[in-house]
């Protein structure tokens, strides 16, 4: 995902919620925290997609 193709009004949260992947203290940490961004921003990337097409 790039920041070119967010929309505006997504690009505050998820910059915020990526601090927590590169400030997470160790590497299970960081793992998880990366996993769960992935999931929520790829989901609601297909969701728009989805909407697009109907």
């Amino acid at each position: 995902m790039c920041v070119q193709n967010l929309r505006v009004s997504d690009r505050k949260e998820v910059a915020n919620e990526f601090k927590e992947v590169y400030r997470s203290k160790s590497k299970e940490k960081v793992l998880s925290s990366l996993k769960e961004f992935i999931n929520k921003w790829k989901h609601k990337q297909l969701k728009r997609n989805f909407k697009k097409k109907e």
